[in-house]
């Protein structure tokens, strides 16, 4: 019996010893995220879109390896368990860096039933600023398959000019429109009456907490106070790395976690959708690395509440360096 109570003891100070006043869970080792040459804040999230902020990819990381070109295949599909799965990609996009590690131009292929339908061509005319904008020149070229009614080429690509800036706010015009996308720059004004009154918002505005480089909120208003399609950015202490990246579009809610290896470096990340607390789905991503811990492979696996899991999605990646 004293072996018992002793034994619950230990195990009850263990479990305190583990917890957080806050009565969270601490994790038993800490992470210190290491430089990736992927930036996991931007990469695969809606700032893939924003072409003329080119600051996907790590540039410190880029020139230490003397990297010249990236190729990534996007190989979308429903794959189920039995692995019979189709290499043929649907888009593939190659970006060139100069020395310095930034990105000098993109060129964005598109495929649909293994014939090529057109291509999206961005230059980059200017290294990213401090905020990560960069001046760009963007064209689009369509094949004839194209003007098949079955085939469309959409892309989703938004480039902006640079507009009115202080030390409270810097705003950016959208080509094509008069959408406006703002970031708050100063955590002091980032208050709804604050954004109202600074860069006065339309409902097709996007609003950033942050910078593109580093954002901590992105949402759009409906009115002065109330936000809609809300992004939440938490990131490791004084880092770039993030730890979660939430995301509100009702009635969904999607958190993204990411996984971390023992040695800092990150080796993917897992999305959970949520609709009224109810858990719908998640899909895990995972990094196979090659060399330096680049990745090489990149598989998406979905599984929903009681069902076997499937891959929708595959990515490779192609290093190639001046040397």
């Amino acid at each position: 019996m004293r072996y018992f109570i002793l034994t619950f003891v230990s195990a009850i100070c263990l479990l305190v010893a583990c917890t957080s006043k806050g009565g969270k869970r601490q994790a038993t080792h800490e992470v210190s995220p290491k430089p990736f040459i992927f930036n996991m804040n931007l990469l695969y999230t809606d700032a893939e879109n924003y072409v003329s902020f080119p600051i996907w990819f790590d540039d410190s990381v880029i020139r230490s390896a003397h990297i010249s070109k990236i190729s990534r295949e996007m190989i979308g599909s429903s794959v189920n368990d039995d692995n019979s799965k189709s290499e043929t990609p649907h888009e593939i996009r190659d970006y060139y860096f100069n020395v310095a590690g930034f990105i000098d131009s993109m060129i964005v292929r598109y495929f649909f039933d293994d014939e090529f339908i057109g291509k999206v061509n961005v230059v980059f005319t200017s290294a990213p600023d401090y905020f990560g904008f960069a001046n760009s020149q963007q064209w689009m070229i369509l094949n004839a398959v194209s003007a098949s009614p079955d085939v469309t080429l959409d892309p989703l690509f938004k480039r902006h000019l640079k507009g009115k800036q202080s030390n409270k706010s810097i705003s950016y015009m959208e080509f094509g429109n008069s959408n406006h996308l703002h970031c708050m720059l100063t955590k002091k004004y980032w208050g709804p009456l604050s954004v109202d009154s600074i860069v006065h918002p339309s409902k097709a505005d996007l609003i950033v907490h942050g910078t593109m480089r580093k954002p901590f909120k992105k949402y759009s208003v409906l009115n002065t106070v109330n936000e809609q399609n809300v992004q939440q950015f938490a990131y490791f202490k004084d880092s770039f790395s993030p730890e979660t990246i939430t995301r509100d579009e009702y009635p969904f809610l999607m958190e993204r976690t990411f996984q971390y290896m023992k040695n800092g470096i990150c080796n993917g990340f897992i999305d959970s959708t949520f609709s009224k607390k109810n858990f719908l789905a998640t899909t895990k991503t995972h990094f196979e690395f090659g060399e330096n811990f680049f990745p090489i492979k990149v598989t998406k696996t979905r599984e929903n509440a009681g069902s076997s899991k499937v891959i929708v999605g595959l990515e490779k990646f192609e290093y190639y360096t001046y040397d």
